[in-house]
């Protein structure tokens, strides 16, 4: 009765270990650091791309109201999106002068695929949208690629100037690294020429806005000569016509009709200044300069 019962108490795999003991703590050795070797050559990344299955299509109409939006515009794509496999939901927003749809498909659908199919769609749709449509629908998807992974400040008490040169240099720097994809700058301000225009000196004078534009535009330009072969050695010959100073513009010529010349001067005032900001980045009460540095992935693209 006592063999009997101790052969039935008796395990088979943990009585082999007994056994071996010392062979069993060399097995689980090895495992243990062929484990650790294994995990740290597992390919791991910090931002990982995800794709969010959701497509956007975005109609501006100025001039009118969220009811004629949501008819005119909305509805003619709607009828056209619905159509397509793999949709999940479709919700739209009419306000005035704008419409937005935002069309959520399954998430095991390609995105690309998605965004292939809606612009398929809104393309049969045009057909139906008003003729004085200024701008056509814009077709977006969510892209995470864009997002920063960090965000570097440059600020301090100098100048706009200065520090636009300093965030430039830093800018040169990261975008060496060949992890990088590209870095954006915000907050800074860029140079521009103002050309104010006196309305009632154009009218005397006889000159319009487009008169205007085609002098600046026509004479703002640089050409090619051809080359000039001389010694046996070919060399590019450049017009250079751009403009390098501001009162270079003033004595632009802008019309000349009856023995009488029009100079800019004489109906506009222009000035070296600033673009309107489109983006405000402080730090402590100081003007910064952001540098967003958007990471590339392993196939070329950033993320």
């Amino acid at each position: 009765m006592d063999n009997q019962q101790n052969k039935k108490r008796n395990f088979g795999i943990s009585t082999f270990a007994v056994d071996n003991a010392t062979s069993i703590f060399l097995l689980a050795l090895v495992i243990l650091v062929l484990g650790i070797s294994a995990y740290q050559q597992i390919p791991k990344e910090q931002f990982p791309e995800v794709d969010f299955p959701t497509v956007y299509i975005n109609t501006p109409y100025f001039g009118n109201s969220a009811e004629d939006i949501e008819s005119l515009v909305t509805r003619p794509i709607e009828k056209e999106i619905q159509s397509i496999t793999g949709l999940k939901d479709i919700r739209s927003t009419s306000i005035q002068d704008y419409s937005v749809i935002t069309a959520e498909f399954e998430s095991d659908i390609d995105l690309d695929d998605a965004t292939r199919k809606i612009k398929d769609a809104v393309d049969k749709a045009k057909s139906e949208l008003p003729s004085d449509l200024d701008t056509e629908p814009t077709v977006l998807d969510i892209n995470l690629s864009e997002i920063p992974i960090i965000t570097v400040n440059v600020s301090g008490e100098y100048s706009n100037e200065e520090l636009k040169e300093y965030a430039e240099y830093v800018k040169d720097e990261i975008e060496e690294l060949d992890e990088i994809s590209k870095v954006d700058l915000k907050g800074s301000i860029e140079r521009e020429v103002k050309v104010d225009l006196d309305l009632a000196k154009m009218q005397a004078v006889n000159v319009a806005f487009i008169d205007v534009e085609n002098a600046i535009s026509s004479e703002n330009i640089t050409l090619s000569g051809g080359e000039l072969v001389k010694n046996n050695f070919r060399r590019a010959i450049r017009v250079k016509g751009e403009f390098d100073e501001v009162d270079e513009l003033n004595d632009l010529i802008v019309k000349s009709e009856n023995q009488r010349t029009v100079y800019l001067r004489d109906i506009a005032n222009v000035s070296f200044g600033y673009e309107e900001r489109t983006s405000i980045a402080r730090a402590d009460g100081l003007p910064v300069i952001s540098l967003d540095v958007v990471k590339r992935s392993k196939n070329g693209s950033s993320y």
